[in-house]
């Protein structure tokens, strides 16, 4: 070995005196408790930092949670989100990006924002809600939805949930109200203009779709992209602001419809509406967490190629 000396000269030592002879401690994995040796491929918990052979994530518990991964003590933990644009990851704008069509990358751009709403939602509390809405200078319009099982079951107890939110919140949507809109006057909420769509003929549970708009809009209800089948029921209404308009449509599917024809009856509505400032609310009966079901990713693939972002990643029924 050649080291050098503080006098600047290079000098022959004997190899045994510069051997260090280090123990290096090597990693275990998790599930088998084997050693993990250089080269072998591993799959560490983004939470806890176990980590384990690549070759034990089957049988190790390990899940993949929002794209990352986690052992099976920290996933239980996790809040597992829907964001079917994760995969296209961040994209940094670049000299390069010139040399693309804009319309792509205009399209990435916005799947990187909508990846963001996505990743950002969160569970609240009523009052927690009230607050952001209440000191967020940039929140001008806001809507809420729920299943609300009966009207006449249900109703006044919604009212007195949801009193904290009195006049904050834009638009309200209400899907199973089982109530025609003959009878839509016997449930009002201070400071909302109703409107109800007929519900299903013989049938007095499970059907009813209504919009609660505030009275502070000027609203209209949209005959032509309102409709109740058995296999989808909404009602479209568009609320005129400043300096444009707002589509807003509450849905309903019934679980015992036809998930096909759903679908279809679906498309045709959307290809009514207008492509820009629409939102759609409501209660599809369908898991978009669980990407192996086939009905999830038809209705998935339906919405995105339709131009639709979804809002709300987190479970909104448990």
């Amino acid at each position: 070995a050649v080291v050098s000396t503080q006098s600047g000269h290079y000098g022959r030592v004997c190899s045994s005196t510069m051997m260090i002879r280090a123990k290096l401690k090597k990693e275990i994995c998790e599930y088998c408790s084997k050693n993990i040796n250089i080269g072998q491929f591993t799959t560490e918990c983004n939470k806890c930092h176990k980590i384990i052979h690549t070759n034990c994530y089957k049988i190790s518990q390990f899940n993949c949670v929002n794209g990352l991964y986690y052992c099976s003590t920290c996933h239980t933990s996790i809040i597992q989100k829907y964001n079917p644009f994760r995969s296209l990851g961040i994209h940094q704008d670049t000299d390069s990006d010139k040399h693309y069509n804009i319309d792509i990358t205009d399209i990435v751009s916005t799947a990187n924002q909508a990846s963001t709403i996505l990743e950002n939602c969160s569970t609240l509390t009523i009052t927690e809600l009230q607050s952001q809405i209440s000191n967020n200078t940039e929140i001008n319009f806001s809507t809420c939805f729920l299943n609300i099982d009966g009207n006449k079951s249900n109703f006044d107890s919604f009212v007195a949930e949801f009193s904290p939110l009195q006049d904050t919140l834009s638009v309200i949507g209400l899907a199973e109200t089982n109530i025609e809109p003959s009878l839509q006057n016997l449930y009002p909420l201070t400071n909302y203009i109703s409107f109800y769509q007929d519900i299903q003929p013989n049938k007095h549970k499970g059907t009813g779709v209504a919009l609660y708009i505030h009275k502070s809009f000027n609203a209209t209800k949209n005959s032509a992209t309102s409709q109740t089948s058995p296999n989808l029921e909404a009602i479209s209404v568009t609320i005129e602001l400043s300096k444009k308009s707002i589509t807003i449509v509450c849905m309903y599917r019934p679980p015992n419809g036809s998930t096909n024809e759903f679908l279809e009856e679906f498309q045709l509505l959307i290809k009514q509406l207008p492509p820009q400032n629409t939102y759609i609310m409501g209660d599809f009966n369908l898991d978009l967490l669980n990407s192996n079901d086939k009905n999830t990713s038809k209705f998935e693939e339906m919405f995105l190629s339709q131009g639709l972002s979804p809002l709300i990643s987190t479970a909104t029924l448990r």
